[in-house]
């Protein structure tokens, strides 16, 4: 899973990468700091589902993966919580 935000002038910035997805690994990732975006920012998700045979992780043969609920759907989702400068929502200090 890889999570990058695009600004207007094109400039790319990581925001999470998870080279390695293991489904009993369920997690939130908070940043330490906010990071600053700017106004036209696009937040982009890529995700890549391993259902290859040789995958040991998963036990489904090759198929097209579609949206639904198990675990051998394609259940790829991201949230972004964000607030404009001044509301500083949910953002305590160190």
């Amino acid at each position: 899973m890889n999570v990058t935000a695009t600004s207007p002038d094109r400039t790319v910035q990581p925001l999470i990468y998870i080279n390695d997805w293991d489904f009993h690994w369920q997690g939130i990732y908070t940043f330490a700091r906010p990071v600053p975006l700017s106004g036209g920012t696009r937040i982009d998700v890529e995700a890549v589902y391993d259902n290859f045979s040789a995958n040991h992780a998963t036990q489904a043969l090759p198929r097209d993966v579609k949206w639904g609920k198990e675990t051998t759907d394609e259940t790829c989702i991201t949230f972004v919580r964000m607030t404009v400068d001044a509301e500083q929502l949910g953002h305590r200090p160190p």
